[in-house]
């Protein structure tokens, strides 16, 4: 939590479905199915939420649904044959809540006009590393095993540890707990081994080793997933492990859970970056082209945003840090350029360009957008005379000071 937490996921930091899921597996798959219907249209409501507000996590809980209803149907082929009607009213009743809530947010990931039609990156990006299982980052307090010099992904990605002491742990249960903590560690280990993603990274190089995430790569929304993150499933079931260990032997097992617990502690040294930012309340009811442009860069891309946010969203941008696709772009992440924030790239570097660019066409490209007011943020160390020149003359306005910035109004008069 604290990996992804440094790295502003708080769409997995908030990850609830997991033990929702489990919660609801468990009254279908083990105990008396005596409401199938009922049963099947929570777990649709479930998934159905979470379509909304995250599809990765989506993928990740059906695709580990399934993992568990395989493996305890390998564990006990007769229950499950005895089951399989009460299951498919389940099923059915959750296929038709889930329609009906998110079948329409389901189109537009994989059928809408908009939709990416290419990978978002590539899946290797999002490996687990295998080192990290036994080697923690600096996040960890206690780190009995000096961290590689790198691992794959970046610092967000890597909440992997497990840690001697977990793995002492799981063994323990897994020896004394019987069945229910057998079945735990195979969905844990299963989900283990395809967070590694479809090659074997051990400290950021690739070993060749082809793993089995591959064979899922080509699946709609499963093979958008960045393996990684189903580490949040291995940690869940690192936690019904010790929860069955502890429950069945508590004295003996309670030193092991508390230095597996003890190996865990954050260290509290996560870095923060200051998410402060202007707010510009006289542009209320404008559209507004910024500059510097919104983009995906880690660092300063959603200024503007925030910007955005501290006016208390009264005004509406052009930009933004998105998933999709237009008639030029198989996939985007961010808006595309247009002229007039071209122009400003390449402001005060114009000599020796074959053509330099026009303001007639930006002006047309702001107004063909709804753009009523572009707005120039000067940046620390840079000279901002040649911008402020350009968006003069793309708007025709000399610009107003703005709390630090300049507003150049296009089609409509600044609010005062």
């Amino acid at each position: 939590m604290l990996a992804h937490l440094q790295a502003g996921h708080l769409n997995l930091v908030w990850a609830v479905l997991p033990p929702v899921l489990l919660a609801l597996a468990h009254r279908l798959f083990v105990r008396d199915l005596r409401r199938p219907w009922l049963l099947g249209a929570l777990t649709g409501l479930a998934l159905a939420l979470q379509a909304w507000l995250y599809t990765q996590t989506l993928a990740i809980g059906v695709l580990m649904l399934v993992v568990l209803g395989v493996v305890l149907a390998a564990r006990h082929p007769g229950r499950a044959a005895d089951r399989v009607p009460g299951l498919l009213k389940a099923g059915t009743a959750c296929v038709v809540v889930f329609a009906l809530i998110a079948g329409y947010a389901i189109y537009l990931v994989l059928a809408g006009p908009a939709r990416p039609h290419g990978p978002l990156r590539s899946p290797e990006y999002g490996s687990a590393d295998l080192a990290n299982t036994v080697a923690p980052t600096w996040l960890t307090v206690i780190r009995p095993v000096p961290a590689p010099a790198e691992m794959q992904g970046n610092l967000g990605e890597q909440g992997g540890y497990l840690g001697v002491a977990v793995l002492v742990l799981v063994l323990l249960a897994v020896w004394t707990c019987g069945t229910a903590a057998r079945v735990a560690a195979t969905v844990g280990a299963v989900a283990w081994l395809l967070a590694l993603g479809p090659q074997l990274f051990v400290a950021a190089e690739p070993t060749g080793v082809p793993l089995p995430w591959r064979a899922l790569q080509g699946v709609p929304l499963l093979g958008e997933i960045e393996p990684v993150r189903l580490q949040v499933v291995v940690t869940l079931a690192v936690a019904v492990l010790a929860g069955l260990a502890l429950d069945r032997f508590p004295r003996p097992v309670a030193l092991v859970a508390i230095l597996a617990a003890a190996s865990w502690l954050p260290a509290d040294a996560q870095r923060t970056t200051s998410a402060s930012a202007p707010a510009f309340p006289q542009l209320a009811g404008q559209v507004v082209e910024t500059w510097p442009r919104i983009t995906s860069d880690w660092y300063g891309g959603a200024d503007p945003l925030r910007a955005q946010i501290a006016s208390g969203f009264g005004y509406r941008v052009t930009g933004g840090y998105f998933l999709g696709s237009d008639a030029e772009h198989a996939v985007l992440l961010e808006s595309p350029w247009n002229r007039y924030q071209a122009g400003a790239a390449l402001a005060g570097d114009w000599q020796g360009l074959a053509a330099p660019p026009d303001p007639d066409a930006a002006t047309r490209d702001l107004r063909a957008t709804g753009v009523t007011v572009v707005l120039v943020v000067p940046q620390p160390g840079r000279d901002p005379a040649p911008v402020l020149d350009w968006t003069r003359r793309v708007t025709g306005s000399e610009g107003v000071p703005l709390d630090g910035a300049w507003a150049f109004p296009l089609a409509a008069t600044l609010q005062r």
